[in-house]
């Protein structure tokens, strides 16, 4: 956690990527950015066919991530593959310093000259399930601070040991009711 809050405070360092279940781990990003008192903004691509061969969905997600570029803003991106590439000197923070003011390259089809405004504060935070990291190109990954993050580094002791009596509670109910048939059975009647 506290890599994680120190990642954050820290805009030199390099920008985030969060192995998490897809599940909860908006949720746990969310709770740690509010808890920070820092905008953000969470962009979640879709996982339907018809969006991911449309290059108007690829337009349009990388036009909304573009609008907060020049915002002191955390950018969350889960399930963009396919403007990740796009958004290759963003991810290196490979920027052209013009004053005082910093621009990132952003390619979008056969125009990549396209330069964009960067917030000195911005951040971003790319979320990956760990089922899913295995998919990831290696110098995609490269790119980034790699932390592993779950409900367990939520809790403190005593909330985990409350956490572990529950679930025995539950497991041993659910495992009465599997293996006794016929009590369910006998209190149904």
């Amino acid at each position: 956690m506290k890599c994680i809050y120190d990642n954050l405070e820290d805009y030199e360092s390099t920008y985030l990527l969060i192995i998490s279940k897809s599940s909860m781990s908006k949720f746990l990003i969310e709770s740690i950015l509010n808890q920070k008192n820092k905008n953000y903004k969470i962009s979640i691509g879709s996982t339907f066919e018809n969006d991911l061969k449309k290059e108007f969905y690829s337009v349009k997600k990388l036009n909304e991530i573009q609008s907060y570029l020049y915002n002191d803003t955390v950018l969350v991106l889960q399930n963009l593959e396919s403007i990740y590439p796009s958004l290759y000197d963003l991810f290196n923070q490979n920027f052209k310093k013009i004053g005082d003011r910093k621009y990132t390259r952003i390619a979008l089809g056969y125009s990549n000259n396209m330069y964009q405004p960067v917030n000195q504060k911005l951040r971003c935070i790319i979320l990956v399930d760990p089922e899913e990291i295995e998919k990831q190109d290696p110098p995609f990954l490269n790119r980034f601070e790699k932390q592993i993050f779950s409900f367990e580094y939520l809790l403190n002791d005593s909330l985990k040991n409350e956490a572990q009596k529950l679930y025995r509670f539950l497991h041993d109910i659910v495992g009465l009711k599997s293996e006794n048939k016929k009590i369910k059975m006998y209190v149904l009647i």
